[in-house]
């Protein structure tokens, strides 16, 4: 089952990712009404142009300084790649390298994800150029305490893999075990031989190199238990950041900075600390020859989590018109080639509908701050599917924290009311994921945070229509399936990918028949149902 989910800031990166379309809904919703009113295609551009950071020049383009360089780099054109037409019983096993083919494509024909929220002609843009010999030759250290998800986890990566790239750095963290909780797993261990690249993989533009980089702990045997929390912990004091390296003359000369959690006025700290870097940054590309001193950054989680500073610098000097995107992240990783395989399964068993609506909800610790009883799920999709009926039908894949079945069923039976297709994707996704890997080398991907992953990546994809949300940091009362799909075939022909005309028609030709949930059947049947199991466990 989905228990993991990201924490409530980390909404503020997906918001600058994709989500920035649906603030705009109305207004599109509009636009639309006129599109079909004039006859005219309107291409709508949805990304904010700036300018380079204030307190420097800008480079003219003919004219490019040592800090930043032209790019001359162009994705290839390749065509989608092939992918089994079925679920395989078996997989052979997947190569726990992170050196993946830079041109090896995902199923929607594209290689790479940008991570930028916006789109540049690299031929226009500017990037920061690293030493020509050692290009990613500092390093940022990561700690591995204060345990969280693996959404948390990746949010983390993304944001800093940013830094690292502009400050011609690696991003070095402890294996997942260290950092992930158990609480997130069912309450079992993270496996000790399960890999970052096995669930998301970050490179680097300029030499399509990996920016992450897993460093060794030693075996330690001892936990303990903190008083403000009832989580067990690996021990901290056996991971001190100011021990790697230290013993090791090639880093003796090394600058070395920490940035951690017992300071104040945060905020001009890290200010200091990456201007610092920066300007050290800028005096290693004056030289020619091979580099003998760089940077090692010790970071704590403070800055995982104190986003002001961060999103302050990111605003100011990443996020600029003329300057390119640092990083990319590549779908060819485990998680992804079981996603591929999923999607190509619900495309063959629903031929009748094309559309796939994620419904992810919240439950286990977000009770309190969002109401999902089943009253309230009654309004939120009775609201959501309003109007919808004469677009067809649609398949809702369900991914939630909660264990009680007669909710999870409860669920199925408002969403059928609706006229429309139900399947519990975490079940689908742990039924393949043994298929795939219970007699394999590869079982210890039989986990809850690689399962998480997945759902994610199958959320992502341009094949399945965004999510329906109930969850702490999204819990509104009604999230318009008409309007979200108006929106997203708006985007998609100002964006040359589609037909407006097209995505708003019935998936299988046929309205679906306006129905209402009845709500009474559907709590007595929950009374029965919890009864019914109350009894089996006696």
């Amino acid at each position: 089952m989905l228990k993991e989910n990201h924490d409530d800031s980390n909404d503020d990166y997906d918001k600058d990712e994709k989500q920035q379309k649906y603030s705009k809904t109305l207004y599109l919703v509009l636009m639309v009404g006129a599109l079909s009113i004039f006859h005219h295609q309107v291409n709508l551009v949805f990304f904010t142009p700036a300018v380079l950071p204030s307190q420097r020049q800008r480079t003219p383009v003919r004219a490019v300084s040592n800090r930043y360089r032209l790019s001359s780099s162009t994705e290839e054109e390749d065509g989608s790649a092939s992918v089994s037409k079925a679920i395989d019983t078996t997989m052979q096993s997947v190569p726990r390298t992170s050196a993946i083919p830079s041109n090896r494509n995902d199923s929607n024909g594209s290689s790479t994800i940008r991570m930028s929220s916006s789109e540049h002609n690299e031929e226009e843009c500017l990037r920061r150029k690293c030493h020509p010999q050692d290009k990613h030759y500092n390093i940022i250290l990561l700690d591995h305490y204060e345990q969280a998800g693996l959404g948390d986890r990746l949010f983390v990566f993304r944001r800093l893999a940013l830094l690292a790239a502009y400050l011609c750095a690696k991003l070095y963290a402890p294996p997942p075990y260290t950092m992930l909780a158990s609480f997130h797993n069912d309450d079992q261990p993270v496996p000790k031989n399960l890999s970052w690249a096995e669930m998301e993989d970050i490179w680097f533009l300029d030499d399509n190199s990996s920016v992450l980089v897993t460093y060794e702990l030693d075996p330690v045997d001892e936990y303990y238990h903190d008083d403000s929390s009832t989580t067990t912990t690996i021990d901290q004091e056996a991971f001190h950041l100011n021990e790697y390296f230290k013993d090791d003359p090639k880093y003796s000369s090394w600058l070395r900075l920490r940035f951690n959690d017992h300071g104040s006025n945060l905020e001009k700290v890290f200010e200091n600390q990456v201007k610092r870097l920066d300007d050290f940054v800028t005096e290693q590309q004056q030289h020619d020859k091979p580099l003998k001193k760089g940077f090692i950054w010790e970071v704590y989680p403070v800055l995982y989590h104190y986003y002001d500073a961060f999103d302050k610098w990111r605003n100011h000097t990443m996020e600029k018109d003329g300057v390119c995107p640092y990083t990319e992240h590549l779908k060819s990783t485990a998680s992804h080639q079981v996603k591929n395989r999923i999607v190509q399964f619900l495309q063959e068993q629903y031929p009748d509908s094309s559309h796939f609506v994620p419904l992810h909800i919240r439950r286990g610790d977000t009770k309190d701050v969002c109401d999902t009883s089943l009253a309230k799920m009654n309004e939120f999709l009775s609201c959501s599917f309003a109007g919808f009926a004469p677009r067809g039908k649609v398949v809702v894949l369900l991914a939630t924290d909660e264990r009680d079945n007669c909710y999870r069923q409860a669920i199925h039976t408002m969403i059928e009311d609706l006229g429309h297709g139900f399947l519990d994707l975490d079940t689908l996704v742990w039924d393949v994921l043994r298929d795939m890997f219970a007699q394999t080398t590869n079982a210890y991907l039989l986990n809850n945070m690689f399962v998480y992953k997945v759902i994610s990546n199958i959320r992502d994809d341009d094949r399945v229509r965004t999510a329906l949300e109930k969850r702490r940091d999204q819990c509104p009362d009604c999230q318009s399936l008409l309007a979200t799909f108006l929106v997203d075939s708006t985007t998609s022909t100002s964006h040359g990918t589609g037909s407006s005309v097209s995505h708003l028609r019935p998936s299988n030709g046929l309205a679906v028949e306006s129905t209402r949930i009845d709500l009474q059947a559907v709590l007595e049947a929950y009374e029965v149902c919890s009864k019914q199991a109350e009894q089996d466990t006696e």
